[in-house]
């Protein structure tokens, strides 16, 4: 295997179905499961949407919606929003219920103020 082969895999190890997190969401009678690690598209999609508060990076509403929807997974690993939902997740969904997931997403991992660094 050449190093970029065990770079790819090394990647893929940590994102399996047996590291999933979940973020129990007892409001809905479901748990929101999502992997710490993001892949550079995922993190793009989200920091796009970024903005500089107070000299601190915050997530807006629109950002909030992308990150359930790009890193929002069911127990099997699969999406549990589609892109063509950020409406309604911005519009029909508790904001309340959606920070508390997200900022338990933005626990693990990489910050906002550690990706700008890169």
């Amino acid at each position: 295997m050449n190093w970029k082969d065990k770079a790819k895999s090394s990647f893929a190890e940590r994102r399996t179905v047996e590291n999933l997190q979940p973020i129990p969401v007892p409001e809905w009678g479901v748990s929101v499961y999502y992997w710490p690690d993001m892949t550079l598209s995922e993190r793009r999609e989200i920091f796009l949407l970024a903005k500089q508060q107070d000299g601190a990076t915050v997530l807006d509403m629109e950002a909030m919606a992308i990150t359930l929807i790009v890193r929002g997974r069911d127990k099997d690993g699969k999406k549990m929003w589609h892109k063509a939902e950020k409406v309604e997740l911005m519009n029909e969904y508790d904001p309340e219920v959606i920070a508390r997931i997200v900022s338990a997403m933005n626990s693990d991992g990489l910050t906002m103020e550690d990706a700008e660094k890169n």
